[in-house]
């Protein structure tokens, strides 16, 4: 997570947060999260279709994973992840829910060290992720755009090309707005305060 413009922000390395520097050699305050790479592993394979009802589910019964899976880098390093309020099966599409709610609630604690604001620009798999981009707008309260393109293709496409991401919010198809985004996130923070 980059914070593109950011003032300056105190950085703790604990935290794992650092100091980039942009194209411009502007400092650019990050924080590392290795949000692709804990998908991957909690994933192992498993399909990533899900229903409005498989949301609904993981939000009313607040089944949620708790940081980190990668316990050697990210906000969170060395707390290894524990999954809470999970019943005794969980659907497949449940899981994706609750795997992508976590990685928008890790993205957006790192956000928070290091003081981003503004619109932020999901670009990669996660930019497909409606789950994820749902969850993050939810949390920041601030807009989403999920990016058109990935990785350094679109850094040669932006020195020519004006506009690389989608022109509205994340509507979230059939499933609309909900309090329960927030109160899930609200939820994951609270068990996080009692672990510090």
């Amino acid at each position: 997570s980059m914070a593109v413009g950011s003032n300056s922000v105190s950085l703790d390395p604990a935290r794992d947060t650092l100091m980039n520097v942009s194209g411009l050699c502007q400092p650019v305050p990050s924080a590392r999260f290795m949000g692709g790479r804990e998908f991957e592993i909690l994933m192992d394979g498993r399909s990533q279709d899900y229903t409005a009802d498989d949301v609904s589910s993981i939000l009313k019964t607040k089944a949620m994973l708790l940081p980190s899976v990668v316990t050697t880098s990210g906000p969170y390093q060395n707390i290894s992840g524990r999954w809470v309020n999970v019943k005794e099966t969980m659907g497949a599409g449940e899981y994706y829910a609750a795997v992508s709610f976590y990685l928008a609630l890790m993205t957006s604690t790192c956000l928070d060290l290091v003081k981003a604001d503004g619109i932020i620009v999901v670009e990669g798999p996660f930019a497909k992720n409606e789950l994820y981009c749902l969850m993050l707008e939810a949390v920041t309260s601030r807009q989403v755009l999920p990016s058109i393109g990935t990785g350094t293709s679109l850094g040669a496409a932006l020195l020519t090309i004006e506009n690389q991401f989608h022109e509205k919010h994340v509507d979230g198809g059939l499933l609309g707005p909900s309090d329960g985004f927030e109160d899930y996130a609200e939820y994951w923070q609270s068990l996080l305060n009692k672990d510090e």
